[in-house]
């Protein structure tokens, strides 16, 4: 089907091209437009963009370094271009594919380089120098990316992720041909940007599995770096994609941290879910809702301000300072920062940011409006500031797993060791709660100087997100030890 539509497309741009005197692509050596389709009677031209991506979005910082070391080896990619990616460049290697024997094309390229050139040239080292790449021009993109897909991690011949540095034009591009209207060089074409992104890291921590479409999307709007506006805006969007946190995100679900990014699903009988979580001494709470709606039905009124979520998911987090909603844009007044006072019922993608949140028990709660279609919806949470605690002891789960080999296996009162020190205080000080000899303490020592006051050192092992407090006396009590 999606073929079909794609050859009915060509034909169609074609005759509407013919008529007017205009050829259907354009290429000056730096940029390539190509009407790919027409749409209520408009065309629709893409356009390739590609600048820095690598170093814009971090992935610089966990390609080939430790702990991360991705490099995308085992992974395929597919990518949709002017072109093809040259497959004989020596940056690739024998891990090119032109899968439709499109001719090559210099950014198709471009992006393969930036995606997973070798380094032979240290500079052009791409974001995954062992990825291996399936590359395709971008006419009849639709169809080949429904027969690319997998269906299941590691499926042969399939790609998992694609990438696409072209979008439709925005505003006025000026093309070197005449315009046999007006007889002027130049014609105006519009349009806005798309951008798509891969992530190779996954595959490593969690070897066999894949995340759903809902949770990678959901993991780089919520590890990206905030531009603009506080929260979303409609200049910047969610901001830049930052590959560094959405990989250390990985790493601390990974270690345990179940919270950290969660897949899970409402039904018409379960409607609600619950996460109960804790905060300690955190920056700040960031909680992330993605899911992937059903289709919807079609409509030409662009303008239509009518919500046309199939399933309204919604988003609320519960803690010390009240209930939180997530960050909502008002198409009235664009120019206003994103409010959090109620729900969010348009948006398949909802945020809740807490700064400064105080320490305590939180429970995150995702529901939903009316009904599910189909009775079902899957959705994928993503959260940074918190940790999961099942049980709500001020114990997070992963500790009290380590431990005590449940997420509730540990008493928080209890003192397992028998050091004078519960296990709540053994936690909070990083000691072992199932050894006597691990306790917190300092060492202290006077240094005898040259000249005026010994100064008195104190020092201690001290843990991540824990602040300190040092009183000091004049009058210190000697005890002595019998």
């Amino acid at each position: 089907m999606a073929r079909s539509r794609a050859d009915r497309d060509k034909a169609e741009v074609r005759e509407w091209a013919q008529k007017r005197g205009m050829p259907m692509r354009y290429d000056d050596g730096s940029r390539v437009v190509e009407i790919i389709a027409m749409r209520d009677g408009h065309p629709i031209f893409y356009t390739t963009q590609n600048d820095d991506a690598a170093i814009s979005a971090a992935a610089d910082q966990v390609r080939n370094i430790a702990p991360y070391n991705a490099t995308g080896a085992g992974v395929s990619v597919g990518i949709w271009d002017g072109g093809s990616v040259m497959i004989n460049h020596q940056e690739f290697g024998n891990r090119i594919a032109s899968v439709d024997g499109a001719s090559s094309h210099y950014h198709a390229t471009h992006v393969g380089g930036t995606i997973g050139a070798s380094g032979i040239v240290a500079r052009a080292e791409g974001m995954a120098p062992n990825v291996e790449i399936r590359s395709y021009d971008w006419n009849a993109a639709e169809a080949e990316m429904i027969s690319a897909a997998s269906s299941f991690p590691g499926e042969a011949g399939k790609v998992l992720l694609s990438n696409h540095s072209y979008g439709i034009l925005a505003g006025w591009f000026f093309a070197g041909f005449t315009n046999p209207w007006t007889h002027r060089t130049g014609y105006h074409w519009w349009g806005n940007l798309a951008i798509d992104v891969t992530d190779d890291y996954y595959d490593n921590l969690f070897p066999g599995q894949a995340m759903r479409a809902s949770t990678l999307k959901g993991l780089i709007i919520h590890a990206a770096d905030d531009l603009g506006r506080p929260g979303p805006d409609y200049q910047y969007g969610w901001g830049l994609m930052n590959t560094h946190t959405a990989a250390e995100l990985l790493k601390k679900r990974s270690d345990g941290n179940l919270i950290c990014m969660t897949e899970a699903q409402l039904t018409s009988n379960s409607t609600a879910n619950a996460f109960t979580c804790f905060a300690d001494d955190a920056a700040s709470i960031r909680v992330t809702l993605c899911w992937t709606d059903p289709p919807g039905a079609s409509t030409i009124n662009h303008d239509s301000r009518t919500a046309v979520l199939v399933n309204d998911l919604d988003l609320t987090v519960t803690g010390p300072s009240g209930t939180h909603y997530p960050y909502k844009l008002s198409y009235s007044n664009p120019e206003a920062n994103a409010t959090n006072d109620s729900e969010n019922n348009v948006d398949n993608v909802e945020q809740v940011f807490i700064a400064a949140p105080p320490v305590g028990n939180y429970t995150i709660t995702v529901d939903f409006d009316d009904s599910l279609q189909d009775g079902e919806q899957h959705y994928s949470l993503l959260t940074s500031g918190v940790v999961s605690d099942q049980d709500g002891d001020g114990l997070p789960d992963y500790w009290e797993t380590g431990f005590f080999l449940s997420t509730t296996g540990g008493l928080a009162t209890a003192d397992a060791d028998g050091d004078g020190f519960d296990n709540l205080s053994e936690y909070i000080a990083g000691s072992n709660p199932m050894d006597p000899n691990s306790v917190f303490g300092f060492i202290s020592q006077s240094v005898l100087p040259s000249t005026g006051h010994p100064p008195y050192i104190v020092e201690w092992n001290s843990m991540p997100g824990r602040v300190y407090n040092v009183y000091w006396t004049y009058h210190l009590l000697y005890v002595p030890v019998t």
